[in-house]
């Protein structure tokens, strides 16, 4: 497995490219064929904005630890792209979540990747004083917006609205080589930001949520651990007694940030696993079945179709 290690927002390029002895060109480290294909990027604005896309798939599973000194100061939204990892309803006309999380010098942010899976995603990272500014200029309510600049730590998530998805979509073919094209890339970050708080603001349909930093750190650690050991499954009891949280409480904390239960989300993450392993051509039926710990070929097959409404045959 590999063990990432940042804790700087600022320098997130130069701290991968240390780790993983990859190449940086035109603000973008490319994976390594050893490591994988894709990239990441970051664009570094004026006035405390950094923009982050991420677009990779990696041949080994991957842990990366987020450790931000509470020095840096920032806050960031993450706009999750047809990724597995948070999309649970991928069926669902709310394509993606937007999370929105406050680091601290206690905060530790642990995000694992399972090998073969297609991870696309975009953070956006807001210095304080620049979010302070940007709801002032634009006469945004302060109580909408001032609790996300005290020391509470909480975590806020809401569905997509449809201001934010069309403003997602021109991220898709970022071109800022230009001044003129900096500034409006700019400015339409700037309204990205207002859309999301307003959305987390509003909760129209009763969708948002906000977790504390404490449990959702639990949260994230056991979403974490289902997604790692395929053979020595734990069981959900296990799984409290080694964070020492009741039962109900995990239940309605995972189910309120992930959108489903544990039981669904392990499940579903190992057949998107599978899935996918398949459809790059690097694995046989029977080979992704028993890496992925099921008992047969048959059975994954039969858990695959129930899942999938078509056979792995149809894929491989």
């Amino acid at each position: 497995m590999l063990n990432i290690n940042i804790n700087s927002i600022t320098n997130f390029l130069e701290g991968l490219s240390d780790q993983m002895e990859a190449s940086i060109s035109n603000n973008t480290l490319f994976f390594p064929s050893n490591y994988g294909r894709g990239f990441i990027k970051q664009v570094e604005l004026n006035n405390g904005l950094i923009f982050q896309e991420e677009k990779f798939v990696i041949y080994e599973d991957m842990f990366l630890t987020r450790s931000i000194d509470k020095q840096e100061n920032y806050l960031s939204l993450y706009f999750l792209i047809h990724s597995p990892l948070l999309t649970y309803n991928p069926q669902s006309k709310d394509w993606a979540q937007q999370k929105l999380l406050f680091f601290d010098e206690d905060y530790r942010f642990n995000q694992y990747y399972p090998a073969y899976l297609n991870i696309h995603q975009y953070h956006l990272f807001i210095h304080k004083n620049k979010l302070n500014e940007i709801c002032e200029r634009y006469q945004f309510p302060k109580g909408l917006y001032e609790h996300y600049l005290s020391d509470q730590r909480w975590l806020f998530q809401a569905s997509h609205s449809l201001e934010i998805r069309n403003l997602i979509k021109q991220f898709v073919e970022l071109d800022i080589e230009t001044p003129l094209d900096k500034s409006l890339f700019h400015q339409n970050l700037e309204t990205l930001i207002l859309w999301s708080l307003k959305r987390i603001s509003e909760n129209k349909e009763g969708r948002v949520n906000k977790i504390y930093q404490q449990d959702l750190q639990v949260v994230l650690e056991v979403g974490n651990l289902l997604l790692q050991d395929h053979e020595n499954e734990m069981t959900i009891q296990e799984i409290t007694q080694k964070y020492a949280i009741g039962e109900r409480k995990l239940q309605r904390l995972f189910k309120s940030h992930f959108g489903e239960s544990m039981n669904s989300y392990r499940k579903r993450m190992k057949l998107e696993q599978g899935k996918q392993m398949l459809e790059q051509g690097l694995f046989t039926i029977t080979e992704v079945s028993y890496q992925l710990g099921y008992s047969s070929p048959s059975h994954f097959s039969k858990i695959f179709k129930d899942h999938f409404g078509e056979s792995p045959n149809s894929i491989n």
